[in-house]
This record gives structure tokens, C-alpha cells and sequence, in this order.
């Protein structure tokens, strides 16, 4: 298991971690003086895409509303749906 995957592991599933990740774990605390650093970049990272990701939801939440809720998106809308039932 590569540096990054354990780090991940830890701080998805902590307690999910095998003997063997716990003792790569600690090897890589004791001989890496920058693993340390190296998990709270990994943190960062992960924070900013899960914001990256509900800002895009967000975006995309919008949109449809104001596709379905705007007067003259409303029949675009409606047409499109019934063209779907149309033969």
C-alpha cells in the first residue's frame, strides 16, 4: 500500500486499519519527519474537494429549480417532457 492510500485509509477509516497498515502506519511516523505534514495536506486536499463537490451540487440543485420554477423555462420545460411521450 503506497503513502497516499494509507493516509486515506486513516482518515476514512481509522479504525478499519489492519495490524499490518497500523505497523506501515507507525514506521512511516517514525522514519518519515514530513508524514506528518504529508496527512494534513491530505486533509486540506480532501476538505476542498468535498467543498469543490457541494458547491457544484449546490449549482446544479439551482439550475433545476430555476428550470422548473421559472415562467418561461416552465414550457421549455413541459415541451420537452411531453415530447418525450410523443411518437
Amino acid at each position: 500500500m503506497n503513502k497516499i492510500a494509507l493516509i486515506e485509509k486513516l482518515l476514512f477509516h481509522a479504525n478499519a486499519l489492519s495490524p499490518e497498515e497500523k505497523a506501515l502506519f507507525e514506521t512511516y511516523s517514525i522514519l518519515d519527519p514530513d508524514f506528518e505534514q504529508e496527512i494534513a495536506q491530505q486533509r486540506i486536499t480532501i476538505d476542498c474537494i468535498q467543498r469543490l463537490g457541494r458547491k457544484a451540487l449546490r449549482r446544479e440543485i439551482k439550475d433545476v429549480y430555476n428550470e422548473l420554477f421559472h415562467p418561461h423555462a416552465k414550457n421549455t420545460l413541459k415541451s420537452k417532457i411531453s415530447s418525450l411521450f410523443r411518437n
